[in-house]
């Protein structure tokens, strides 16, 4: 499970149930490709040159964190952040563009072969020259999800009621 800019606070919760929770990037290998996993919001390493937004970085802060639950109750706090989130979720979903330059670059100067983010919520699967950028978009809005069979990533929508995969397009 990759930790978002939405996530910040889970407190094991994820963990608890089995999850491998992961709240940076990682690096995986499957078959012969490199793949990088990250939710998209940005992030604190240099390398990645996809600068993290300055309310993310100070809502991953402990600090803040430890602050913030001493001078709220967890419903005040989790109305706060409710409304923050609707507000941030409503600006975001709009520009799927930054994420798509940012991948293309990305994929062009390091040696990694395709990307799973999700940060603006819009599904797509982009094949670049160097490689291939996927975003899962949001699996309550749009029941998508990446698909990794026959060494081939797909983007796929889940039917619960029939419980099958189709291709997103």
């Amino acid at each position: 499970y990759i930790t978002g800019n939405h996530d910040h606070w889970t407190f094991g919760h994820f963990k608890d149930r089995g999850f491998d929770v992961e709240h940076s990037h990682r690096i995986i290998e499957l078959s012969d490709a490199k793949i990088l996993l990250f939710h998209g919001d940005g992030t604190l390493s240099n390398g990645f040159k996809l600068k993290l937004p300055l309310l993310n970085t100070i809502l991953k802060n402990r600090l803040f964190t430890s602050l913030f639950q001493t001078i709220t109750s967890p419903e005040y706090g989790l109305q706060i952040m409710s409304n923050f989130s609707g507000v941030t979720r409503k600006r975001n979903i709009m520009d799927a563009q930054r994420l798509n330059k940012w991948a293309s670059s990305f994929l062009s100067n390091h040696e990694i072969d395709v990307i799973i983010a999700g940060d603006d919520h819009i599904p797509r699967l982009e094949t670049l020259s160097y490689g291939t950028y996927i975003n899962t978009g949001t699996f309550f809005d749009h029941r998508t999800v990446v698909l990794y069979t026959n060494n081939e990533f797909r983007l796929v929508i889940w039917d619960a009621a029939e419980q099958t995969f189709s291709t997103y397009t």
